[in-house]
């Protein structure tokens, strides 16, 4: 079986921080021939973009306020930062990505609690070495997908599936798109992604040659389509 990754497959690798950063990985393990397109280049590009420089600052933050509060404990157990961190207003995205951080961080470096001024130094260090994580990310999803090129339009496929549901928005249908005609090469094709719904997949399905579509929230525990 063929898979062809939607861009919310590549951006749950690049951040360790994800919502889908375990199904990601867990689909990237998978031996099974993976395709991507531009469109889905592009998008990841664009989104990398936008929450590394919030997810940044996000950190920066966190690890300056810290410090900078003097009602918080000398010393800290998970569920404290947790706290503290969900009273610094973030948008909801980020606090999330940042929730992840610290169960990550106190998971492989704390035992049980940790100083302030520690935890503080290592968010930091987190924020710094961001960018560095996220360039080891991409370069080993260019090396592990093949990126197929679409170069017809399909006018009238993509006014079709836009027509019968009013949640394709032009980005998704471009992706479909590219994964419909990727199935002239190479079929059958599954459609990876985390924007799976009964009505949207029967829809691709009917119009497209696609062969089936996969929820990456089925991804969690690791197997294989």
């Amino acid at each position: 079986m063929n898979l062809f990754f939607d861009s919310n497959v590549t951006i749950g690798y690049v951040f360790k921080g994800d919502d889908w950063n375990t199904q990601s990985k867990n689909i990237f393990r998978c031996p099974n021939q993976k395709y991507y397109s531009q469109s889905v280049l592009n998008e990841t590009k664009h989104k990398i973009k936008i929450i590394r420089e919030k997810l940044f600052q996000g950190l920066l933050v966190l690890s300056s306020e810290l410090l900078r509060n003097e009602t918080i404990r000398d010393y800290l157990k998970l569920n404290d930062v947790l706290r503290f961190l969900n009273s610094l207003g973030f948008e909801e995205s980020i606090k999330r990505k940042l929730q992840k951080h610290m169960h990550i961080l106190f998971s492989e470096k704390y035992s049980y609690e940790v100083g302030k001024d520690e935890l503080s130094q290592d968010i930091k260090q987190e924020a710094n070495s961001l960018m560095n994580d996220i360039v080891i990310k991409f370069n080993f999803i260019q090396a592990n997908l093949t990126k197929h090129h679409r170069t017809k339009v399909y006018i009238s496929l993509g006014n079709k599936l836009m027509g019968n549901n009013e949640d394709f928005h032009e980005e998704d249908v471009a992706i479909i798109l590219d994964a419909h005609d990727l199935c002239h090469t190479c079929n059958p094709l599954t459609l990876i992604t985390a924007d799976s719904r009964r009505k949207k997949d029967d829809l691709i399905i009917k119009f497209t040659n696609i062969d089936d579509v996969k929820d990456l929230r089925d991804f969690l525990i690791m197997k294989c389509p």
